[in-house]
């Protein structure tokens, strides 16, 4: 078909596509609007490492992706279930691993944490009580590996901390910057994002249907299209009879 064609079709029956344009609009919107409002909270751990030094800070990084998998364990779930601040809610580390997202990002060192809930403190609650648990986690590596891998001095005297431990050969601190709070607007759903989007696939459904509809009518209107199709000359026609006549 030649592009004028197309627009021939369009033209022909172009009241379906503001007809099931509207109707996915509001299909979607109605559907969307029914259901259960979610909120989202997050906060950001930053990763560094002791001493300070360029080659640590590469390790660091290295091992930011390693460290999702911990944040996204059992173990570190069980221990937020224990905390605190989530005990009210009594949640179990099954429920919190399954509202929570977890990124990272290389370039500065930090690692994204956030909950999503049908309760905006609840959201808080678990991104607060995750990170806490995972800073305690790390925490306990840390003092393992200063007893298994201490630091020495030039003269093979190990290098002693501020409070008496032994300082590791690289030593991973992880800080929260900033705790969580409820969110005061849901992140989903969204009603009118999502009734534009069934606009759009409103208009899309109306051209396939009208393209379809052009394809099963073997109605010939116009000479133009008996030349086409029939491949025959036009030696007359009937004048189309009037309202008034």
């Amino acid at each position: 078909m030649r592009p004028e064609e197309y627009l021939r079709i369009i033209l022909r029956r172009w009241w379906l596509v503001p007809i099931i344009a509207i109707v996915a609009a509001v299909v979607a919107y109605g559907y969307t609007a029914g259901q259960p409002s979610v909120y989202s909270s997050s906060t950001v751990l930053a990763v560094t490492a002791e001493p300070l030094d360029q080659q640590n800070d590469i390790a660091a990084k290295n091992r930011l992706a390693p460290l999702k998998p911990i944040i996204a364990s059992g173990e570190v779930a069980s221990r937020a279930a224990r905390h605190p601040e989530l005990q009210p809610y009594g949640l179990d580390a099954g429920t919190i691993l399954g509202k929570l997202a977890v990124a990272h990002s290389p370039d500065t060192n930090t690692i994204q944490i956030a909950a999503s809930d049908s309760d905006p403190r609840r959201a808080a609650a678990i991104v607060n009580a995750v990170a806490a648990a995972f800073i305690g986690y790390i925490n306990e590596d840390n003092a393992r590996l200063q007893q298994l891998f201490p630091r020495f001095t030039q003269n093979g005297t190990p290098i002693v901390l501020p409070d008496g431990s032994l300082a590791p050969i690289i030593r991973l601190n992880i800080a929260q910057l900033g705790m969580a709070g409820p969110a005061s607007q849901p992140s989903a759903p969204r009603p009118k994002l999502n009734a534009a989007a069934g606009a759009i696939f409103g208009v899309a459904l109306a051209l396939v249907i009208a393209s379809a509809l052009e394809y099963l009518d073997d109605t010939l209107r116009t000479p133009e299209e008996v030349r086409r199709h029939l491949g025959l000359t036009v030696l007359g026609g009937v004048p189309k009879k009037s309202r008034g006549s």
